[in-house]
């Protein structure tokens, strides 16, 4: 039992090594908790775990995609200037200006009757 002889010849000294363990502990504790709080907060935001650079959520991302965004909204308002032709007609009816459709009636073969 040569622990408890060193603690009875050098009580001062085992207190300060039994607060130095215990201090430590609990520093190493809180860390511990400190790391799976930010680690919940990063799951709820990201909880698949995706990097950065691939997640939707990132800041990052819609710092690339906000020029992005405004330089295909111009081209959108280019191309619908342009859907316009002289005359006011739409591309829409450029297309179908020829065709003609009819609809055809279908036999329901279970009621015997046709639309």
């Amino acid at each position: 039992m040569p622990i408890k002889k060193f603690i009875k010849n050098k009580p001062r000294i085992s207190f300060s090594i039994l607060a130095g363990v215990c201090i430590g502990a609990s520093l190493a504790i809180t860390q511990v908790q400190a790391n799976i709080q930010s680690q919940s907060e990063i799951s709820q935001r990201n909880p698949h775990q995706i990097p950065s650079d691939l997640s939707f959520k990132s800041s990052l991302l819609e710092s690339i995609l906000d020029p992005i965004r405004l330089e295909t909204k111009d081209l959108l308002e280019e191309v619908k200037e342009e859907a316009f032709t002289k005359d006011g007609e739409t591309i829409h009816e450029v297309a179908f200006k020829d065709s003609h459709a009819h609809s055809k009636p279908i036999y329901d073969y279970t009621t015997g009757t046709s639309n």
